[in-house]
């Protein structure tokens, strides 16, 4: 059993600035909607083989960077489109130090906005931007559309120890985090985690002494490897590497 110390230090965390509202149910940060969620980056452990891109803007000029109302054209495998499917509009970065993208080495996988497609014929389909999350560009691909369901937060028990996760990065890439934040964690469904269970972070300062606790958080979502976390109350910064205690 490892045991987790008292810092004394109490940061007071803040929503991000782009936060518009306080969110209903159980969550008191404004980031904690499912839109906010579904634009957070997650860790990406395979290149994607996309068969759906944005072409061009379906406008007079030639701007490759479009927004909300503004419509696209889309390429690729158009057989399956109908008016009225939507879908997330994402776009892959390679990790920090270039490798080639793996389960040792993952990459990024930003959520650009989505969209809704208007118009299909045998050659071509077009597309309203409904949402952005960052700039919608040229060549980003399509996904279909699912945005995330919060989930309801478990009680849960005591912090298990012995398989902790660690903190990977969140938002734009971020690697320091306080209340409200939303990161990702390398643990996910095949180690049990399960949307709703609340974790603890620590720092180990690998001195000898008792684990720093750093604060409480809730998986909000999860994938094969990896879940999606957001920070429920800090009381220090929290930083990529630190580790993540599930209350079972």
């Amino acid at each position: 059993m490892r045991f987790v110390g008292i810092n004394l230090v109490v940061l007071l965390a803040t929503a991000p600035a782009g936060a518009q509202a306080p969110s209903a149910g159980p969550y008191t940060h404004a980031t904690v909607v499912p839109a906010f969620v579904a634009c957070t980056d997650v860790p990406l452990h395979a290149a994607p083989t996309p068969t759906l891109h944005i072409q061009a803007a379906h406008a007079p000029d030639g701007r490759s960077l479009y927004g909300p109302g503004e419509s696209v054209v889309l390429s690729g495998d158009l057989s399956t489109l109908e008016p009225g499917q939507r879908f997330f509009v994402r776009r892959a970065h390679a990790n920090l130090d270039r490798r080639p993208i793996s389960r040792q080495a993952p990459g990024a996988l930003r959520t650009a906005g989505w969209l809704t497609v208007t118009a299909v014929d045998a050659a071509h389909a077009l597309a309203r931007i409904d949402y952005a999350c960052d700039s919608i560009e040229e060549g980003d691909f399509l996904e279909p559309l699912a945005l995330p369901v919060l989930p309801q937060p478990i009680e849960g028990g005591q912090p298990h120890y012995d398989d902790m996760a660690a903190v990977m990065f969140g938002v734009d890439r971020r690697e320091a985090f306080g209340g409200g934040d939303l990161l990702n964690i390398d643990r996910g469904q095949d180690a049990g985690l399960a949307p709703g269970m609340r974790v603890i972070f620590v720092r180990d300062r690998k001195n000898g002494t008792p684990l720093v606790e750093l604060g409480d958080g809730v998986v909000l979502d999860v994938a094969a490897a990896t879940a999606r976390v957001v920070v429920s109350r800090a009381r220090d910064a929290i930083y990529a590497g630190d580790l993540v205690a599930v209350r079972r």
